[in-house]
């Protein structure tokens, strides 16, 4: 290579390339052919993309069969994992759920309660909570079992859950303890409607077995103004069922 010659540089085509450079040269039909037979010479006729990036030619026979060789392999893992994702939100919900309930349990109450206490400013009243100790849950348990003192308390839990607002969430905290969280009423009225909650649950028996038992509850309502956590709402709620 002669480092003393000069090189013309090609001026540059709109879209940024160089006029008649490397492998932009016209395409010869005269010319040799490489050994698959496709023609030698411009890359232009060699490239499988466009510059609008579109297929040239057909998918040949081979490369569909490929395609759909991988379709049948992939096909089976979409289905795969659709099923996992499924059984991931079954496994999200019955961990949310107490274990014989139908209604949250104390993780996905506070859960809930932490989310109100934190946007409260959206809440034209602050929220309330309430808490429904079930009296003589002890006494069913000892006159006639865990399995009776389940059925009690599956009854009464049914009975707030008929009587409360789409507003209003009800979960478990833990053995005979409820919590409702009551949104959008006045304080006043939040224990109001909390003590005709009591009056409507308490107003006919439960039957277990051959027995009829009378339900007994203590309610205490609490206005969440203020406070900042869910522990600091169960325990303002039930100084107030203590009194």
């Amino acid at each position: 290579m002669d480092v003393n010659q000069t090189n013309t540089i090609a001026p540059a085509q709109p879209d940024g390339r160089r006029q008649n450079q490397g492998r932009e040269r016209p395409f010869d039909s005269d010319k040799q052919q490489d050994q698959d037979g496709a023609p030698s010479g411009s890359w232009r006729e060699l490239d499988a993309v466009n510059v609008n990036h579109g297929l040239i030619d057909a998918l040949t026979p081979e490369v569909q069969g490929i395609i759909d060789a991988l379709n049948r392999e992939i096909e089976p893992l979409r289905r795969q994992l659709a099923s996992a994702n499924h059984q991931i939100e079954e496994l999200k919900n019955s961990a949310s759920l107490h274990s014989f309930l139908d209604i949250p349990n104390r993780q996905q109450l506070f859960r809930e309660l932490g989310h109100v206490l934190a946007h409260q400013a959206v809440f034209t009243e602050p929220p309330s909570l309430a808490l429904l100790h079930v009296a003589n849950a002890d006494e069913i348990r000892e006159q006639f079992g865990r399995v009776k003192l389940d059925d009690y308390l599956s009854e009464i839990s049914n009975r707030i859950k008929d009587r409360i607002r789409q507003t209003d969430s009800l979960g478990n905290i833990g053995g005979s303890d409820f919590a409702l969280i009551i949104l959008g009423v006045e304080s006043e009225r939040a224990k109001q409607d909390v003590s005709d909650l009591v009056a409507k649950i308490i107003s006919s028996p439960v039957v277990l077995g051959q027995s009829k038992v009378d339900v007994r509850i203590s309610a205490g309502v609490a206005n969440l103004g203020g406070i900042s956590s869910p522990e600091m709402a169960v325990r303002k709620a039930d100084e107030q069922l203590v009194a």
